[in-house]
């Protein structure tokens, strides 16, 4: 019942296939399959990889990696950790047994794998005040340790920066000043209260970050974005003869994934979004910025700072290690609108590379699991020298709760407001002229945009005296951005009287320009203007002004006012102040 093929004389002991017959050669080239493995036929169950097949016992003994766990082969899906394999149920959470794998980080101590929670619970350090796990930067002392945020003076409730104070009863200060004002109202007899000020003391606090510093993956997002751009797009072009960058180069979104790894191997990955990098890279250009230099002050060491600013806003603010740039968080309506603005400030920058405005260098938004989006914009430090910054100062031409009291200076306020202005900025007739002309041109943009609420921060040095802590991250070599005719000395303006120089250097720039006239403002307008109605406001000057300023009711005079008014009233404060 065979049918008989004839398959040539190719010797052998014939074979039987399907009704014909084939030598034994051609029977085991078409029909068996061989384990590459043990060279034995294969029958039943096999397993398949890169075009072979295996018996299921000799692909797990020749190809699939032992897991460190439990010792079988991993023949599904390898998890990778703490550099060996593992089976996803075998790499598990040494405190909470949950698979790591769910997470994709983890935290190891002696050997062992942790959960980040579990791994923070146990091995970081508790604050002192709210007891709970530190994680980013914190204050420590004598083996105490405490959050940034949480270390607050006992009388005045502010946070307690760089030094701390206590007397002896082991209360906590800002200043000498709180010490001994919180002694005078501690109860008792006059030999106890005299006892405690005796034992007030100035201790220095040191600080230190764990080892995922926020600060570190910031700058470590910001480099890659910047390297992901070049790579994408090329060398940037002469901008003299390349074309203007197109509405989609406004309106593009670069999403990537980097990984920040610790110094103990532990892998951190989070999400970017770059807004429109290729309209950053140019504005960088603009100010002199290659992505050289800019990769290597970003990048060079973890971001320092993390601490909210001296206004009301909330913002955290970060520095480079040479503080030369600023990464600031946004609010969602700030982020909105600068995108939105992106177009108009690019092309305005162009015609005025001599812009009093934010320089702003970069755009992201930054998520890390379990965590809600971050949104940062990298701009210029203003005060960008070497001298030592005397006083600050953050104007907005408003007179209406505009005056930081001598209480708030000796409890470590810094910024100073208008109120407290009583000198005048001597720059000479010709600086003054180049510098309102330009402050015209900047304002009438941020008019245009119904932008209010913007303010000068100045700078002041009064005597030519560098900063006497160098280390901490000021720059020490050559400025590497563009400086324009505002920054020509020393990153500042010389001051001139009468064209005789003078000592003082002053430092400039018009910042928090993504606030609009809106709803919000409106309420802050009417509300101040209740206040001042009611004589809530005092309108004093410091003692050593000429004469003490009393006015009517002026609802022009509050900060938050329309944007037309608003820039009217910052152009007639600028020209009163500059001589």
């Amino acid at each position: 019942g065979i049918n008989a093929e004839y398959m040539g004389d190719c010797g052998g002991k014939p074979r039987a296939h399907e009704g014909s017959i084939y030598c034994q050669a051609h029977y085991l080239e078409l029909f068996v399959v061989l384990c590459p493995a043990c060279n034995q036929q294969i029958e039943g169950e096999c397993v398949e990889s890169n075009e072979q097949r295996w018996h299921p016992e000799c692909f797990e003994r020749t190809n699939c990696p032992r897991c460190a766990g439990c010792g079988f082969p991993v023949t599904d899906y390898v998890v990778s950790g703490m550099g060996k394999d593992w089976h996803s149920a075998c790499f598990v959470c040494a405190e909470c047994r949950r698979p790591l794998s769910e997470t994709g980080k983890y935290r190891e101590h002696e050997g062992a794998p942790y959960c980040q929670e579990d791994y923070l619970q146990r091995f970081a350090h508790k604050c002192g005040v709210c007891g709970f796990p530190i994680r980013g930067s914190y204050y420590e002392l004598e083996g105490q340790h405490w959050h940034n945020e949480c270390l607050q003076c006992s009388h005045c409730g502010g946070r307690i920066i760089n030094q701390l104070y206590r007397d002896s009863e082991g209360t906590q200060y800002c200043s000498e000043v709180c010490g001994r004002k919180g002694a005078e109202a501690n109860e008792g007899q006059a030999e106890q209260q005299a006892a405690i000020l005796s034992n007030i003391s100035m201790l220095s606090i040191s600080t230190a970050t764990d080892k995922h510093p926020l600060g570190a993956c910031l700058a470590q997002a910001i480099v890659q974005a910047t390297q992901h751009t070049d790579d994408t797009y090329g060398p940037l072009a002469d901008r003299a003869s390349s074309p203007p960058l197109q509405q989609v180069a406004y309106e593009e979104t670069v999403p990537h994934q980097p990984t920040h790894v610790a110094r103990d191997g532990a892998r951190m990955p989070f999400d970017v979004i770059d807004y429109s990098p290729r309209v950053f890279r140019e504005l960088r250009s603009i100010f002199g910025w290659s992505s050289a230099a800019y990769s290597t002050s970003m990048g060079r060491a973890a971001l320092v700072g993390g601490a909210t600013g001296a206004g009301s806003s909330g913002m955290v603010f970060f520095f480079s290690h040479d503080r030369r740039l600023i990464v600031k968080s946004l609010v969602r309506p700030e982020l909105i609108f600068l995108k939105r603005f992106l177009p108009l400030y690019h092309r305005h920058c162009l015609k005025h590379p001599d812009t009093l405005l934010t320089r702003f260098y970069g755009l992201h938004k930054i998520k890390f699991e379990g965590k809600e989006s971050m949104r940062v914009v990298v701009m210029n430090n203003v005060f960008d020298t070497r001298l030592r910054i005397d006083l600050t100062y953050d104007l907005k031409g408003s007179t209406v709760d505009r005056t930081v009291t001598e209480q708030e200076i000796q409890q470590g306020a810094k910024v100073l407001k208008d109120l407290n202005l009583v000198d005048k900025v001597y720059l000479g007739e010709n600086m003054r002229n180049r510098l309102l002309q330009q402050a015209s041109a900047d304002t009438s943009l941020l008019r245009d945009q119904n932008v209010m609420d913007y303010s000068l921060l100045l700078g002041v040095n009064q005597n030519g005296e560098e900063s006497s802590k160098p280390s901490d991250g000021w720059p020490l070599l050559p400025a590497a951005s563009q400086l324009s005719v505002f920054q020509a000395h020393r990153g500042g303006m010389p001051s001139t009287k009468r064209g005789t120089p003078l000592t003082t250097t002053y430092f400039l720039g018009v910042i928090d320009i993504l606030q609009q006239w809106n709803n919000d403002k409106k309420a802050e307008n009417f509300a101040k203007s209740t206040m001042q109605k009611l004589g809530k406001f005092t309108e004093k000057r410091p003692q050593r002004a000429i004469s003490v300023i009393k006015r009517d009711f002026d609802p022009k005079a509050i900060s938050a006012v329309g944007s037309a008014e608003y820039q009217s009233r910052f152009m007639k404060f600028l020209d009163g102040i500059v001589v």
